[in-house]
C-alpha cells in the first residue's frame, strides 16, 4: 500500500457488510473504513476505506461497467486530489443514478405516461425602452423587421400552445408591427409603473 497513491481491491464477490471481506480486510491490516456502501445504484456496493494514508476503494461488480456509476464518481474525485468522506458519498444519493439494466431481478414498473404539459408564452411588449434612450427599441428595424416581431415569430415557431404579448407603450404601433400573427394581446394600462405591472 505504501507504494502507491491509491489501491482498488476487486473481490471474488460483491460487499454485503462491514464483516464482509473487503472491509475485514482493510480493518485486519491496520485501516479503517470510512464507508461500505452508498446510496447510488449502481455503485451502491462501494466499501471506501483508509490505511497509511492511502486510500483504499473496494470497487462494486459496476467499476467493470463503461457506463457512468457511483465507483467513478469517487474514483474522479480522489483522483482530482480532493478527499471523499462518508458525509459526501451520503450526499451523493442526492439525485442518485438508478439505472434500469435487463438482467434486474425485479424491474422497476413502468411509469404511466403523462399528459403532456401545456407551456404558454407571454412576450413583454409594454415598455418604453427608456434605458435605450431613443427611440422605441421593439420597433427598431433587425434585417427589415421590428424586433418585436421577430421575437413573436420565434415564439410562434417554437412548440409553446399559444404566445400572449402584453402591451402599453405605443401599443397601436407595437400591434401593428405584429399583425398577421396569430397572437393574443394582453393590454396594460400601468405600464408606466414598470415591468413588475405585466
Amino acid at each position: 500500500v505504501r507504494d502507491n497513491d491509491m489501491v482498488v481491491i476487486f473481490g471474488a464477490s460483491a460487499m454485503s457488510d462491514f464483516a464482509d471481506v473487503i472491509p475485514a480486510a482493510i480493518e485486519k491490516a491496520g485501516g479503517t473504513v470510512v464507508r461500505a456502501g452508498m446510496p447510488v445504484d449502481p455503485g451502491n456496493l462501494l466499501v471506501l476505506g483508509a490505511l497509511g494514508g492511502k486510500h483504499i476503494i473496494g470497487a462494486p461488480g459496476c467499476a467493470r461497467s463503461p457506463k457512468e456509476n457511483g465507483f467513478d464518481w469517487v474514483l474522479d474525485r480522489l483522483i482530482a486530489g480532493l478527499d471523499v468522506t462518508a458525509r459526501d458519498i451520503a450526499g451523493m444519493g442526492v439525485g442518485g443514478l438508478l439505472m434500469e439494466i435487463p438482467t434486474r431481478p425485479q424491474p422497476r414498473e413502468p411509469l404511466p405516461a403523462k399528459s403532456q404539459l401545456k407551456v404558454g408564452i407571454v412576450l413583454l411588449a409594454a415598455g418604453r425602452s427608456s434605458r435605450m434612450g431613443g427611440p422605441n427599441k421593439l420597433l427598431a428595424l433587425f434585417d427589415g423587421k421590428p424586433l418585436v416581431r421577430r421575437t413573436a415569430e420565434r415564439a410562434l415557431g417554437s412548440k409553446a400552445s399559444r404566445t400572449v404579448v402584453v402591451t402599453g407603450h405605443q401599443r397601436e404601433r407595437v400591434r401593428a408591427a405584429l399583425a398577421g400573427l396569430d397572437v393574443t394581446f394582453a393590454d396594460n394600462p400601468d405600464f408606466t409603473d414598470g415591468l413588475s405591472t405585466s
